[in-house]
């Protein structure tokens, strides 16, 4: 299909101009809108040549699942969905954070790493937290990592937020850990502390497993990167026992349907999700990573 720069109606529509991501011309209602389609992980730009017309664009996106924990541990929690469909914009480029999912939880000292966000003049923002480490002695199971957040960004201040989910927390001779918590949402509850949902950390990081404390111990899942990361789930120091999974990342948008905790992406029936994107990975498997998605009309609506 021809890509064309702009369109001008009989009221002298002018539309957005902009480069960045996958560019696809779709029909939405029965008009032509432009649509970027950003799936790499880490990060991205968006190119903003002119503001059109209008002066803003349409965003959706998921952010990243959590990676479950290792042995018979826990799920990881499922990534937000979010939707900014008025998000003004100037002649500018902006940031583009694709979540990356959380890495599985292994064996013993081997957390799951925590999934992508984006780095930006050396700093992070939205990185999933690392699952803690499982002690080197006996059959001990570690944490999945946090899934990475969905995120847009003038510079370094976040226009749009789509939470991560936690890591599943590890487990031990029969006793599961607790499930990684969902976008916004505090991780289960095992024999270990739970993580908390972002809203209690400063950073948009998700926050590392505590590492090995000698023995034979389980770990927790990490936390997941939002607008405000999740805490991780902590070890119970004392052998035989499963851990607490990871707290879910936070939001910023005006639409919010957050993951579920151990589960799936919110609003994963949407067919730009494809059944897929932000969903929590089960014991053993890592989580899915996220997307994000900016249209604009190519004509007046």
């Amino acid at each position: 299909m021809t890509l064309y720069p702009f369109l001008i109606g009989s009221g002298g529509f002018n539309s957005v101009v902009a480069t960045g991501g996958t560019i696809s011309d779709v029909t939405i209602d029965g008009k032509l809108w432009r649509r970027h389609t950003f799936a790499s992980q880490g990060g991205n730009q968006f190119v903003i040549t002119s503001t059109g017309s209008l002066g803003y664009v349409d965003v959706i996106m998921w952010g990243g699942g959590g990676g479950g924990g290792a042995g018979t541990g826990r799920a990881g929690g499922g990534g937000a969905y979010v939707r900014n469909s008025n998000l003004s914009i100037n002649v500018e480029t902006l940031n583009i954070s694709v979540g990356g999912g959380g890495r599985y939880g292994g064996g013993n000292g081997d957390g799951g790493t925590g999934g992508l966000g984006i780095n930006i003049s050396g700093t992070n923002y939205g990185f999933g937290g690392i699952g803690g480490a499982a002690g080197y002695n006996g059959a001990s199971a570690s944490g999945g990592g946090g899934g990475g957040a969905s995120l847009i960004l003038r510079g370094t201040t976040i226009l749009v937020a789509a939470g991560a989910g936690g890591g599943g927390g590890g487990t031990e001779r029969g006793n599961e850990g607790g499930y990684g918590g969902g976008s916004n949402q505090d991780g289960q509850s095992s024999y270990g502390y739970q993580g908390i949902a972002g809203a209690q950390n400063p950073s948009s990081n998700g926050g590392n497993g505590s590492p090995p404390q000698g023995g034979d111990f389980s770990a927790g899942g990490g936390g997941a990167g939002g607008l405000y990361g999740g805490s991780a789930g902590t070890q119970p120091y004392y052998d035989f026992s499963p851990t607490g999974g990871g707290g879910g990342g936070t939001n910023l948008a005006p639409t919010v349907i957050n993951g579920t905790t151990g589960g799936s992406a919110g609003n994963s029936s949407d067919p730009l999700n494809g059944g897929n994107y932000g969903s929590g990975g089960p014991a053993g498997n890592s989580g899915q990573q996220g997307i994000v998605y900016i249209q604009y009309p190519l004509q007046q609506l």
